[in-house]
């Protein structure tokens, strides 16, 4: 077999094979011999065909059976002779394949870059390092008692609403439309919070100050927020009736609190303990989350890929499917708009580009997911459920999911190898304001 490699670019390549036709034509021969054997045709017994006849018979079909096996074979050998390591599917095209001639055809394909990863103890990374403090404690605390809070009807006539209060409503609208007259709707034993964001702001803020019995007239253009699309944008007239007014009742911090929380030892300082617990155990989390993200862009910022087309089309295929999903699940959605390829393009190259780049972390310091490690893992994950060994043996009999599991075990040894080796500046954060960075990025 003779093979010649072609660079058509940076990662393209073009292999031009030519099989001898002694292979061909004794692979041919064998096949129809193996055919022989078992073919029926009218007027011979199984077997007793004469091989003039199974050649005049069957030798197209066998001929095309054996260029495909061939073929296959071929590239095979000659990928492994080439030491290429392909991307994707390759394309074919046969130049020859004429009986008593050597079989002759190029297959084209991309290879996985080889990648340079730069000396990355030369590196800084920025590491924010936060602690839980005792105000973010109460105020933690103070959420759970909003959470618990109950409502006192306002009874004095003279106190107007405020910020916090509940409101018990009724109201008309009437939208204004140029096609047709405005047709009032109404809308009955409507509760919200104000300043909860319940109902958009300008419809709160004439209710600032009203009191119980009052009727509030004003006009309003809906917002781009309304839920109604139909009438984003329009103008309406509305009437609200405030039939009743309630002011928050927090639960007052103590022992018989703590206990309805479930905290039945050492009362508030026990409560205070346990949630302190959870807040640390929440900016861990979040702390490794933003170290991940800060090694893996610097990664990616400083190491230059040349990524292979057909993995950024899959990528691309991939979040395609995604955005499509995303806009099937809203029941608002009357015609699902075209995919914006070029808004992706950079996130998919780079998300292709991270992936090689850890491969190749991973292969250059053969970093390997154990056995054993496989193992606790899986038990680690499957010991929240309530039948823990019937959730693993679900794990260990489903091969996408093993394999989801070992990738992420993968990703996290290799986060920590980052983690030895970039040099690590330690930036300060409030536990707040990591929280609302957090929060931004959802």
């Amino acid at each position: 077999m003779q093979v010649t490699v072609e660079n058509i670019s940076n990662l393209e390549r073009k292999l031009n094979i030519v099989v001898p036709v002694e292979r061909v034509e004794n692979a041919v021969s064998e096949n129809l011999k193996k055919v022989a054997l078992k073919a029926k045709l009218p007027g011979f017994r199984p077997g007793k065909v004469p091989f003039a006849v199974i050649q005049k018979r069957f030798s197209e079909s066998v001929r095309g059976e054996v260029i495909d096996d061939l073929i296959r074979e071929c590239y095979v050998e000659a990928i492994k002779e080439q030491k290429l390591t392909p991307v994707g599917t390759p394309r074919i095209d046969i130049i020859s394949a004429k009986p008593n001639e050597p079989l002759n055809f190029t297959v084209t394909f991309e290879i996985y870059p080889e990648l340079k990863i730069p000396t990355l103890s030369n590196l800084e990374v920025e590491k924010y390092v936060s602690e839980v403090t005792d105000k973010d404690v109460d105020e933690a605390i103070e959420k759970i008692q909003k959470q618990h809070t109950t409502w006192k009807e306002i009874t004095d006539p003279n106190q107007v609403a405020k910020l916090g209060d509940q409101m018990h409503i009724d109201f008309t609208v009437k939208v204004w439309s140029e096609s047709s007259p405005p047709i009032p709707k109404q809308e009955k034993d409507v509760k919200f919070v104000l300043g909860s964001g319940t109902m958009w702001s300008e419809f709160e803020t004439p209710l600032l100050k009203a009191k119980a019995g009052d009727e509030v007239k004003f006009t309003l253009k809906f917002p781009l927020t309304h839920f109604d699309k139909e009438l984003v944008g329009k103008h309406g007239d509305f009437v609200v009736k405030v039939k009743k007014i309630c002011e928050p009742i927090l639960p007052e911090l103590n022992d018989a609190f703590a206990a309805k929380l479930g905290i039945k030892a050492e009362g508030v300082a026990g409560l205070k303990a346990e949630v302190k617990k959870n807040l640390e155990h929440e900016l861990a989390q979040v702390l490794k989350m933003f170290l991940r993200n800060s090694l893996l862009e610097k990664l990616v910022d400083t190491t230059v890929v040349d990524v292979p087309k057909v993995l950024l089309e899959n990528e691309l295929h991939s979040m395609e499917q995604n955005w499509k999903h995303g806009f099937a699940r809203q029941p608002a959605a009357k015609k699902q708009p075209v995919f914006p390829r070029k808004d992706f393009e950079k996130m998919a190259n780079r998300q292709v580009s991270l992936g090689l780049i850890l491969a190749t972390i991973l292969k250059n310091q053969d970093i390997k997911v154990a056995e054993n490690e496989l193992r606790a893992k899986i038990a680690e994950e499957t010991a929240i459920y309530e039948d823990a060994e019937k959730a693993a043996k679900w794990v260990y009999s489903n091969k996408e999911k093993m394999r989801e599991i070992e990738a992420s075990l993968l990703e996290e040894k290799a986060i920590d190898y980052l983690q030895s080796q970039f040099k690590l500046v330690e930036k300060p954060i409030s536990y707040k304001e990591i929280m609302k960075k957090r929060d931004m990025m959802r």
